[in-house]
C-alpha cells in the first residue's frame, strides 16, 4: 500500500494491525492544560466494564438537559460522564469498534487525496465501485471497515458512517475525486462526532426521567449536543493535521486515539465556557 498524504494515507490493511498494541501517551496542552494521555490497550476485544448505576449523575442531569433545555445540565452530564469513565482514557476504550472504523476511515479518504479513487478502491478491494457515487462507494467501505454485527460497540460505529455518509449526501457532493482537502476532513470530523455522541447517549440517554413534550424538542436538544460535541473534534482534529500532515501505520493509530481523548478532554472539561 505505502501510501501517505495531508490526509493521513498510510500502510493500513483492511485490519490495521494496531488495534491489537497499546498506543504510547504523549502529554501536549489542550486550552492552556496539559493533558497526559493514557496509554490504550486493545478494546476490540475486552472494552472496559462500567456498571450502569456509575452513570447516576451524568444521566440525572442529561435528563435535566432534556426536561429544561439549560445547558448548564449538559456541560454537569458530560463532565460526570468523563469522571465516571476514568477519565479521557476510560472513555475512549469504551469506543471499541469506532476506534478501528476511524483508522479505516483515515486511510481511505488519505489514499483519496494521494492516489485518488480507484488506487483507494484497490486497497479496500472495492474495485468493482469505481465510477459508482460517492454514497455508493461509502457505503460500500463501510461493509468493510464496520460490517452489521451484534454488539453495541459495532452498532455504534456502523450508525455513525452511515450518518457521515448521510451529511456528505446532503451536502451535495456526489463524486469523491472531486472531494478536496477539507471536505475529506469534514468527513472524518462528521464520523467522530457521532461515534462520540452515539457513545455517550446510549450510556447515558436511556431511561431518562424528564422529557421534553415532542420528538421535535428531542431533536433539536440532541443536534445541540452534536453542535457542540463537534466543535471540539474539530479543534483536535484540526490540531493534529496542523502539527503533522502526514502519518505512518503506527502514527496513525496514535492520532485515532489522540483525537478521540482531547475531544473527551474538550467536552468533558470545558464547563467554564459554557453559559
Amino acid at each position: 500500500m505505502g501510501t501517505s498524504s495531508q490526509f493521513g494515507g498510510t500502510t493500513v490493511g483492511l485490519v490495521p494491525s494496531w488495534v491489537d498494541d497499546p498506543t504510547p501517551a504523549p502529554a501536549h496542552t489542550v486550552n492552556g492544560t496539559e493533558v497526559t494521555q493514557e496509554p490504550l490497550e486493545n478494546t476490540t476485544v475486552a472494552r472496559n466494564i462500567i456498571r450502569p448505576s456509575v452513570f447516576s449523575d451524568a444521566k440525572n442531569n442529561y435528563s435535566r438537559y432534556l426536561g429544561s433545555g439549560d445547558r448548564r445540565s449538559m456541560k454537569r452530564a458530560l463532565h460526570h460522564y468523563g469522571k465516571a469513565t476514568g477519565g479521557t482514557g476510560g472513555a475512549t476504550r469504551r469506543m471499541g469498534t469506532s476506534r478501528s472504523t476511524a483508522g479505516g476511515l483515515a486511510h481511505f479518504i488519505g489514499t483519496l487525496g494521494t492516489g485518488g479513487v480507484q488506487q483507494a478502491l484497490r486497497e479496500f478491494d472495492l474495485s468493482n465501485y469505481a465510477n459508482q457515487s460517492a454514497s455508493d462507494v461509502l457505503f460500500a467501505l463501510s461493509e468493510v471497515i464496520c460490517p452489521p454485527g451484534g454488539t453495541i460497540d459495532e452498532g455504534i460505529a456502523r450508525d455513525a458512517m452511515h450518518e457521515s455518509i448521510g451529511e456528505l449526501i446532503n451536502s451535495g457532493i456526489t463524486d469523491l475525486d472531486a472531494m478536496n482537502e477539507a471536505q475529506r476532513q469534514e468527513l472524518l470530523i462528521n464520523y467522530f462526532t457521532h461515534s462520540i455522541q452515539g457513545r455517550i447517549i446510549n450510556d447515558i440517554g436511556h431511561g431518562t426521567v424528564k422529557m421534553p413534550s415532542s420528538n421535535e424538542e428531542v431533536e433539536r436538544l440532541e443536534k445541540s449536543l452534536a453542535h457542540f460535541t463537534k466543535g471540539q473534534v474539530r479543534i483536535a482534529v484540526e490540531r493534529h493535521y496542523e502539527e503533522k500532515p502526514t502519518f505512518n501505520e503506527h502514527e496513525l493509530a496514535r492520532m485515532i486515539d489522540n483525537i478521540y481523548q482531547e475531544s473527551f478532554a474538550l467536552l468533558t472539561g470545558l464547563a467554564e465556557v459554557l453559559k
